[in-house]
This record gives structure tokens, sequence and C-alpha cells, in this order.
């Protein structure tokens, strides 16, 4: 059957790269890491249990994808994306756990960043599957991390749940005007409301940013309803990031707090923060600090980060991280690095602590 997806998915690529459709890119980038995992509460597991365990996985998703446009006349454009994610270690990429098959794995083959759309001076109009806004705006701050997304950011994280790539989108982007740039989706819901059939909005995610020279700062609010996160509650989340980056230094900052509107059993332990192994007791909020700071010279990059994550319930649930990270740039597209991630979880005055360190090589195309 995978065999079978990737068939099609390679005939798919070679009918829409022909000069019919113009200006088409294929592009991709394969992220291949190797990690010694040290812990006893990873995902919430209990002290008893044996994480321990050196990794060969990917680093977040393997990708490959094409995009392109079509001009349409009067300052229009035909956009597109088709974007797979490829887990070429199958179920051995979840480095989180001594055995395979996790619930938290990356699947084989699956699908990324993938629309169609509309754009011209008014911006730009997509429907289909996509990061939300909300996460975007976030993660131009993380890329001051080295490792392009180091899985311990991930597994040994702060845990921002506004990390969501959503189906059943619709999106405004608007143009950047002085800087300032909008964006606003909402997320139809397939799965009918008690008594109701299921909104074109069950969920609603926005971002209001600012880039300018060496500034960048963002603004942005996530609402999901149960049905779209497959949890117990309605959650609401707000963030805020900030990247001052004038030379070969930069330092960064992201802030989250979610809220759980109907706790009625651990709607926070959803996407992300399970994750990361965060796991709250009975928490209907969670906050979270992330800074970070990096600085290149030559082919070289330096970055370091400190987070730190509270959750307000019955028994007091907080994490603090810290990581390294060094990363030399052979090219444009080729790089290697080590990261070393660590973590340290206090619940009901008890300490479980952590720790990823991780070699990885990329190649983008």
């Amino acid at each position: 059957m995978k065999k079978t997806k990737l068939a099609l998915a390679v005939s798919a690529l070679a009918l829409i790269l022909t000069p019919v459709h113009g200006a088409t890119t294929i592009y991709g980038q394969i992220n291949q890491i190797v990690s010694k995992v040290d812990g006893n509460n990873f995902r919430g597991a209990a002290a008893t249990v044996d994480a321990d365990a050196i990794r060969l996985h990917d680093n977040g998703d393997t990708i490959l994808g094409i995009q392109g446009l079509e001009e349409l006349g009067n300052g229009l454009n035909g956009i597109y994306q088709i974007e797979f994610a490829i887990g070429l270690n199958s179920s051995e990429n979840d480095v989180t756990s001594s055995t395979s098959g996790s619930t938290n794995d990356h699947h084989s083959f699956d699908v990324n960043n993938t629309f169609v759309g509309i754009e011209g001076g008014f911006g730009a109009f997509k429907i289909g599957r996509m990061d939300t806004p909300a996460y975007a705006a976030l993660d131009e701050v993380a890329t001051l991390t080295v490792g392009g997304g180091h899985q311990a950011d991930d597994t040994i994280g702060i845990g921002f749940l506004s990390s969501q790539t959503t189906n059943n989108m619709l999106n405004y982007t608007s143009p950047a005007l002085n800087g300032f740039a909008f964006s606003l989706s909402t997320v139809a819901g397939e799965v009918a409301d008690t008594g109701a059939v299921g909104a074109i909005a069950e969920g609603v995610s926005a971002s209001l940013t600012y880039n300018e020279g060496a500034f960048y700062g963002a603004i942005a609010y996530s609402g999901f309803s149960q049905e779209v996160l497959g949890a117990a509650d309605d959650t609401t989340i707000f963030g805020l990031g900030l990247k001052y980056a004038p030379g070969p230094w930069g330092i960064g900052y992201m802030y989250e707090k979610t809220e759980s509107e109907n706790h009625a059993g651990n709607g926070l332990t959803v996407s992300n923060l399970d994750k990361a192994g965060i796991v709250g007791a009975d928490a209907n909020e969670y906050e979270s600090h992330l800074l970070i700071g990096s600085y290149e010279v030559g082919g070289n990059r330096v970055s370091i980060k400190y987070g730190f994550g509270e959750f307000n319930d019955a028994v007091s649930t907080e994490r603090k991280v810290w990581g390294i990270g060094i990363e030399h740039s052979f090219s444009e597209r080729t790089q290697v690095f080590a990261a070393y991630s660590a973590a340290d979880d206090e619940n009901n005055n008890v300490s479980y602590n952590s720790s990823i360190f991780s070699i990885g090589l990329s190649h983008s195309f």
C-alpha cells in the first residue's frame, strides 16, 4: 500500500510537470538524525518506565513537494502546492518510545501544506490543508534554532499548541503594508455538533505580523472546537513572537497561553503538548515561554534556548527546558548539526529528567 501511494504521487508529479502548467517547481528535503534518548518521563510515562534508547529517525519530516503559479491576466495568478511528508524510517522515527508503533509517529506517507488559490494586489485566497496563521507566525521566530526543527524541540519542548497543520481550511493573507501583514483562516467542521450541522468555522486562526529590517513581531490567536482538535474540550490559544536579528546574531522570544473552555478530562494533553510529554493532571490553562539566541560566523551557526511552561492544575505541573545546537553548512543546501536538549518536569513536588542528544544531516533541493 505504501509503495502504491508513492507510485501514485510520482505519477502525479510527472503529469503536473508539463509545459501547459507553466512555472512549476519541484522541491524537497531529506533530513535524518541519530539520537540518544535518556529519561523516565517521556510523554507522561511513569517514573518506572525506561525510555532510554538510541534511534535513527527523521528529523521532523522528510518532504517532497511541487508548487507553482499560472498567470491569469489583470495582475492575477493561480497558485498551487502539493507537499508530502515521507517518514523514511516509518514507525521508528518516534524517539520517545522504546518500541515502534507509538501513537505519535510520523506516518510513512502523509500530506503537508497542500492548497489551491488565487493571488493579486489584494493578497491571496487559498483553500486546502495548511499551517494555521498562528503556526506560521510563531514559527518565524523558531528559525533561530539549529537543525531546522531538531526533534528535541518537539519531544523535549515547551509545547506550542499553535503548531497545527489543519484540513478543511479557507485562508486569506493580506499583502504587506509598511511592514504589516494580516492572515485569517477558518476551519470547517466535518463532524456534526449535537443537534446541528458542523459549521464552516469550527476553528479560527489569525495573525498580525510586522517584518521590517532586523525586527520581526507577531501576535496570533487560534480557537478550535473539540471536533477540530479531536479532544475533550474547545480550546483557545493566544501567542506572541518577537525576533531581532540585525546581523550574524539574533534573539527571539515566544509566548503562548492556552485555555480549555470546558475541561472534562485533560483537554490540554493533545497535539504538541502530548508529543512534548507534558501531561497536566486536571489543567484548564497552560502558559509557555521560550527564549532563543543564535550566532553565525562563516558557515557555522550556534543556537541556545531556555524555556518554561506551567499548568494551572491541582499538582503544580511545571516544565523547564534548555538546549544548545551547532550547525555547519557545507553549502546552502547541505548541513550537518549536533544538538542537545534537556528537560526537567515537576509534578506534585516530584521531579523527572529527560534529554536528547542528536547528530543530523540534511539536504534540500
